[in-house]
């Protein structure tokens, strides 16, 4: 009886039996097909920099890592003064919609040298939000239009940012807000993954690992099945990174 009722149940579904695909995923394919077939494919980053070749070169590590940045649909710009990224950052402000302005409470900030440029954040006239005894990091950031934090590292290779957690600096700030705004400290920038990797273990032996290391590489990017791309579903969708010149901050001081 049992095999009279496979042999039933065989005979009900030849095409599956026989490996062939039924009308309804065949249909399926030939969308996907259709789908890829004209897919631009993503140029080729060219040769990667050989480590350690290019580590005073500073304009060249900028160069390269905003063409990779830029390849992912992120965007990079060098800002060599306070005044250069007020000006900046209230541009981008403007075309993107921003009104308030989400910062950690990076003890950073409290620096002589990083003050001239926390003067220039005033100057891009935005409201600037700031973790206190109120609302939580969590609250300001999901409240806010911008998330702004400060790179620890980038890898020009791969157009990638790098930031460490620990006490006032939250994940959330760079990923809950819709538009992530990063500054990064030129001499931060170096060419490769390789290279990061042995600043990170040197930091560690005099620090201690914190709890995350978060690699940020161009917008939230998320496809599904068909190869339907989708941006800022699972974070920002834009990322501007402001390439700051930190040094030179000191003496505007």
């Amino acid at each position: 009886m049992n095999r009279d009722f496979q042999r039933q149940a065989r005979d009900s579904s030849p095409a599956v039996e026989r490996g062939q695909p039924d009308a309804r995923e065949e249909r399926f394919l030939a969308k996907l097909r259709a789908k890829l077939k004209d897919r631009p494919k993503a140029p080729h980053p060219g040769p990667r920099p050989v480590p350690g070749a290019a580590a005073g070169d500073v304009d060249g590590l900028v160069t390269r890592f905003s063409q990779e940045l830029a390849a992912v649909g992120g965007r990079a710009e060098r800002c060599r003064t306070p005044e250069q990224l007020a000006a900046r950052l209230a541009a981008v402000c403007r075309e993107a919609g921003v009104r308030t302005i989400a910062l950690e409470a990076d003890p950073r900030w409290d620096q002589p040298r990083w003050q001239p440029w926390r003067r220039a954040l005033d100057k891009a006239g935005c409201e600037l939000l700031r973790p206190g005894d109120g609302p939580s990091p969590r609250e300001i950031a999901a409240a806010a239009d911008a998330g702004l934090t400060i790179a620890d590292f980038a890898i020009a290779d791969t157009g990638t940012i790098g930031q460490w957690t620990g006490t006032g600096r939250s994940r959330v700030i760079s990923l809950l807000p819709l538009v992530h705004l990063v500054l990064l400290p030129a001499g931060s920038l170096v060419a490769t993954r390789a290279v990061v990797m042995g600043r990170m273990e040197a930091a560690a032996a005099q620090q201690g690992w914190p709890s995350q290391v978060v690699f940020i590489t161009g917008p939230s990017r998320t496809g599904d099945i068909e190869g339907a791309l989708t941006v800022g579903v699972h974070g920002p969708g834009q990322v501007h990174v402001f390439i700051v010149d930190v040094e030179s901050g000191e003496d505007g001081n």
